[in-house]
């Protein structure tokens, strides 16, 4: 009786289709985890949410400029309007942003925020945070920032997640006290 003997190219073959079946899997799983993901709960439903995001923003001193909570589509979008950039950024922002992170930032695929100079009309920080597809097809997010460069050094304290601003203070002093 004879047996039938795999050779190493067809073995590689079959092994690579295996993986390659598994990968188109797990993509197709991440985007549907992300494009129909479940709304928020109801005991934080959009309104909750604006109406807790309003009044951080109010108590930090801020105006709302835009504001708008997808529970749909899983996202957030904040902007704020400030007087005096500098001063906001090192002392005041880091409140709305701890309300977000780590609090609600789970339920929310996209989360868009900015600052913006509200003499000039000028974006002083815009951060976001979307999902992605890691190299090996897994679900991961990615995050993007820019800061005005005269104020990264009051950003740096930001409770923004997994983002540094400036670890090497090579930046100019903030000029807020």
């Amino acid at each position: 009786m004879a047996g039938r003997v795999a050779s190493a190219p067809t073995l590689l073959t079959n092994v690579m289709a295996v993986m390659r079946q598994f990968l188109a899997i797990a993509l197709v799983l991440a985007a549907s985890l992300f494009s129909q993901a479940s709304p928020l709960p109801a005991a934080t439903g959009p309104h909750a949410v604006t109406e807790r995001l309003r009044a951080a923003v109010g108590n930090s001193h801020a105006t709302v400029r835009l504001l708008a909570v997808d529970a749909r589509k899983r996202s957030l979008t904040l902007t704020v309007s400030v007087r005096d950039p500098a001063a906001y950024l090192k002392h005041r922002y880091a409140r709305v942003v701890a309300l977000i992170y780590p609090a609600l930032a789970p339920r929310f695929a996209r989360i868009f925020l900015r600052v913006v100079d509200g003499r000039t009309g000028a974006w002083v920080l815009a951060y976001a945070d979307i999902p992605d597809v890691g190299g090996e097809g897994v679900p991961t997010r990615r995050e993007s920032w820019h800061i005005d460069w005269r104020l990264l050094d009051c950003a740096r304290n930001l409770p923004l997640d997994d983002i540094e601003i400036d670890p090497d203070h090579a930046a100019p002093a903030c000029p807020a006290r």
